[in-house]
This record gives structure tokens, C-alpha cells and sequence, in this order.
């Protein structure tokens, strides 16, 4: 009925159709609400013809009126629509209510769910955000290790780039010959000294084989210690000569190291030329000087030899003339003459047998014997037959050892005579002492004589040199440097100390082993 009149009251179709609105919504309700419920077929029935009202034209209201009437009039009548009505009203309130709750629950849950997501996401985000810097950290590490791995392996390289560069620059310019050969007789690598020394061009060395540079007469050893480096020996100090271009010999020292794996041989070569020459001429040298000696050594002993005659000859008129003639009939100058005259023939005996000696001074005998030193000094001493106011005393033992007694023999004879013989008393004491010294043997022979000064200790190992008047002490000034000869032949060395007043001590060294050649000089057995 209240639709029916605001229908009726309706001015405009806005109006109209705002009523009609608000009615459809009603209607809707109570539809679903009488579903619910079962439904009621009168209700149901109202509500088709409200719908057919609401459809009616506004011309054809005024048909309906009468109808609409008997609507308002059940409509007043029923209370069944009224407490339909209020029911859907109710669950209208209800449902709006629930909407409500659920709309503030859907709210409130909404918000939980976003601060549950926020607070998810954020968690999810700090843990990328953790997770990215840990990871960010072990790959700045990564980076940071890589870089200095990077940073040594380029210093590593700079480093082989520079010992490379000296490498080649020294190759490049060295001297001395460096080279790679092949097993097949060819150069593979050479450097620029070969041009240098042999004047060919590196081109035509690198195509040539290298035996056909080798000098002809040394072809065969060559082949010979090419054979040994492909076996895998190593060539050292290997000496052959090559022709240069020009045609001069060259003598060349190779040092060579073969990898047979590869058939290769690394090789350096130093030009020996001028040694060899120097080598030459110095063996030219020694050639010429062993001839000299031996003709020297031949006219010493064919002077002292031949001069033996004449002085034995003078000797005899001498003494003839002394027989001959007797005392009382010849003056004190001529007896002084005649005495002088045999000194002077005995001097020059003494000096053609030092000087022979001399010449054989430093020839061994072709073989050695065990030497007893104690015995030999006393076969020395009972040789010299030594003043009885002298005495030679060994205090201490003396070694026994391998050697040649001759030329021992004699050093000793020489000193223990020159200390009686120079000696400025009637009566003295000569000491002899020995100690070993690796592989040699140290003598030492002292007296307590007036010693010799200074300035003229080198002079006494020197030839016809003597400190005293030749007619104070009989000698040709040739013992010492007798000793000093057979000393430096057997590889010693002799040495002096002297203080006037003081005596003096001639040390000697001399080898404890000797290796018996047939030479005619020693060789000590290393």
C-alpha cells in the first residue's frame, strides 16, 4: 500500500524510479527471506504482483488503483506480512550486522595478514638482505683473493719477462759461443758470436752441417764425442779447431749437455786461439830451454871432468917441486907461494865437484826406498867425520817414510857441514828436529853459531857466495844452493832464520810419499 501511494505521489520518473528501487530491494529481501523459511504462497503471489505493479506504465495507474487498494487492505489485514516483515528486517539488522563484523574481522585481518606479510616480508627481506651481504662479503673475499692472485701471477710474469729479457740479451751478447745443435749434425739456434769468430753469416751456418766446419784433421774426434753425447754423456773441456771464413784455424773449448729425449745438445764454445798459441809458444819455449840445460848440464860435467887433469897435473908439479927442493934452499915467499898455490888447486877441485854436483842436483833415482831418518843423520855424521868438540843431537825421533835416500842424504851432509865449517868456535852443538805437516815433513837443522845477518840471508842460497874471505874458510859458496836445488826439484821449500849472536835454523819441507817414476824428476804420490 505504502508502494502504491508513493507511487501515486510520485511527480517525475526520478522519483518513480527511486521508489521502485527501494521497492525491488524489499522485495528481494522478503524473496530470499520466504525462501528461506519455505516460502508462503500468498507472499509470493503479492510479491508477482508488486513486480507486475512496479512494471505498470504511470497512465495505466490509475486502472489499478482499486487493485492496489485490496493489496493495502490485505496487506493491513495480515499480520503474517507484518511479522514476515519484521523477521527479514531483523535478519536485514542481522545480516547487516554480521556484514559489519565481518567486515571489521575481514578488516582487522586484513591488517594481520599485511603485518603478518610485512613483518614476513621484511623477515624475508633482511634475511636476503643477510644473506646477500654474506654472500656480497665471500665474494668480495673471492674477488679480493683473485685480484692478489692475479696481482702475484702478474708479478710473476713481469718477473720471468725480465729474467727472459736478460736471457736473451745475454745470449745475444756474450762472447762466448751458445748454440743448440741437433743429433742430425745441424745448428737449430745460435748466437750472434759465431758470425763473430767464424765470419760466416748466421744464414749460411744455421744450412751448413756442422762438421763441414770443423777442421778436417778433427772431423774423427768430433764424430767421436758426438756418438758419446747421444748416449747421454756429458762433453766437458772438448777442444777442436774450425775454419772461418777466411781461412784461419780457430781453436774452440765446448762444453755441451745432449737431451738424447729430444735429440738435442746445448752447448757453449770459448775461443782458446791465443791459448793454444800461448801454449805453443810457451812448450816451444820450455823445448828450447830443456836443450840448454841439458847442454849446460852436458858442459858442466865435461868442464869438471876435463878440468880434473890439468889441476891433478899442477897438483903433482907441486908437490914435485916441494920434494924436489928442499926447505932450507927456497925463501919463505916461495915456500908461501908454493902452499898458496896448492890451496888454490884444491879450491878449484872443491868447486868442479860442487859444480858437477850441482848439475845433477834435483835428478832423482827411478826408484824409493823406506828412509829411517835417525839412521840416516848418524850415517851423515860418521860420513863427515865431525870434530869431536861438535855435536849433532836429535831430540826427538824422526819419522821413517817413503822416499829417495840419495838427495836426502845430501841436504843433510851440505847443512851439517856448513854449520861446523862456519861455525866461530872450536866447539858447537847442531840440533836436528822433524814434524809432519799434512803430507809433508817439516826438517829443521840449528846451530849456535854467529849467524847471519839480515841483509844477507837471501844471498847465501845463491851460487859462489859466501860471507867470509875464501881464504879463511875453505868452500866453492855452493852448499846451500846445492840444497836449495834438490829441495825445489822434490816440490819443497826451504826457508832461513838467523840473528847475529843467536845461531841459525835452516827449515826444509819434504814430501812423506813419493810415487817411484823413471824420470828424473819426482812425483809426489797425492
Amino acid at each position: 500500500g505504502r508502494l502504491a501511494e508513493m507511487l501515486m505521489l510520485a511527480r517525475s520518473d526520478k522519483e518513480k524510479e527511486a521508489v521502485r528501487s527501494r521497492f525491488e530491494a524489499t522485495l528481494n529481501a522478503l524473496t530470499k527471506e520466504a525462501q528461506r523459511r519455505g516460502g508462503l504462497s500468498e507472499l509470493q503471489e503479492l510479491l508477482t504482483q508488486g513486480r507486475q505493479l512496479l512494471s505498470i506504465p504511470n497512465q495505466q495507474l490509475s486502472d489499478q488503483q482499486a487493485d492496489v487498494i485490496k493489496i493495502r487492505s490485505f496487506l493491513k489485514d495480515d499480520k503474517r506480512l507484518d511479522s514476515i516483515h519484521q523477521s527479514v528486517v531483523r535478519q536485514q539488522e542481522q545480516t547487516i550486522q554480521e556484514l559489519l563484523n565481518f567486515e571489521r574481522l575481514s578488516l582487522w585481518l586484513l591488517i594481520g595478514l599485511g603485518l603478518a606479510s610485512a613483518f614476513a616480508l621484511a623477515f624475508i627481506v633482511l634475511s636476503a638482505l643477510r644473506s646477500s651481504r654474506q654472500s656480497f662479503q665471500n665474494l668480495e673475499g673471492l674477488v679480493q683473493a683473485r685480484t692478489i692472485e692475479l696481482q702475484e701471477q702478474n708479478r710473476a710474469l713481469l718477473d720471468t719477462t725480465q729474467r727472459l729479457s736478460e736471457h736473451h740479451r745475454l745470449f745475444m751478447s756474450t762472447v762466448d759461443l751458445l748454440c743448440i745443435a741437433g743429433f742430425d749434425g745441424r745448428f737449430k739456434l745460435i748466437n750472434p758470436a759465431f758470425q763473430r769468430v767464424l765470419g760466416y753469416p748466421l744464414d749460411q751456418i744455421w744450412h751448413t752441417p756442422f762438421l763441414e766446419l770443423v777442421h778436417p784433421e778433427d772431423r774423427t774426434i768430433t764424430v767421436r764425442e758426438l756418438a758419446k753425447l747421444q748416449e747421454g754423456v756429458t762433453s766437458l773441456s772438448f777442444e777442436n779447431r774450425y775454419v772461418c771464413r777466411s781461412g784461419e784455424v780457430v781453436w774452440l773449448s765446448w762444453t755441451a749437455v745432449p737431451f738424447p729425449d729430444e735429440g738435442l745438445i746445448f752447448a757453449t764454445a770459448h775461443n782458446t786461439t791465443q791459448r793454444k798459441q800461448y801454449e805453443m809458444e810457451l812448450e816451444q819455449v820450455n823445448q828450447t830451454l830443456q836443450q840448454r840445460n841439458e847442454e849446460l848440464d852436458q858442459f858442466a860435467y865435461v868442464a869438471s871432468h876435463d878440468l880434473q887433469s890439468p889441476l891433478r897435473g899442477i897438483d903433482k908439479l907441486c908437490r914435485w917441486l916441494t920434494e924436489d927442493l928442499s926447505l932450507d934452499q927456497l925463501p919463505e915467499t916461495s915456500r908461501k907461494h908454493l902452499r898458496q898455490m896448492r890451496q888454490r888447486v884444491d879450491r878449484l877441485h872443491n868447486l868442479l865437484d860442487d859444480l858437477l854436483l850441482y848439475s845433477r842436483a834435483g835428478q832423482s833415482s827411478s826408484t824409493t826406498e823406506v828412509v829411517n831418518c835417525d839412521k840416516l843423520i848418524q850415517e851423515v855424521v860418521d860420513l863427515l867425520e865431525i870434530p869431536v868438540a861438535f855435536d849433532v843431537s836429535i831430540p826427538e825421533s824422526l819419522p821413517t817414510f817413503k822416499t829417495y835416500r840419495p838427495p836426502l842424504t845430501q841436504i843433510f851432509q851440505n847443512l851439517i857441514q856448513n854449520a861446523i865449517k862456519h861455525h866461530d868456535r872450536e866447539q858447537g852443538e847442531i840440533i836436528v828436529r822433524a814434524h809432519c805437516k799434512g803430507k809433508q815433513v817439516e826438517f829443521s837443522v840449528a846451530d849456535d853459531g854467529p849467524g847471519i845477518p839480515f841483509e844477507y840471508q837471501e844471498r847465501v842460497f845463491k851460487m859462489f857466495q859466501t860471507l867470509r874471505r875464501r881464504d879463511e874458510v875453505e868452500g866453492s859458496g855452493m852448499g846451500l844452493a846445492i840444497v836449495k836445488k834438490i829441495i825445489e826439484a822434490h816440490e819443497g821449500e826451504i826457508s832461513l832464520d838467523s840473528e847475529p849472536g843467536k845461531g841459525t835454523t835452516v827449515r826444509f819441507t819434504w814430501p812423506r810419499q813419493l810415487q817411484s817414476t823413471g824420470n828424473s824428476r819426482p812425483v809426489v804420490d797425492r
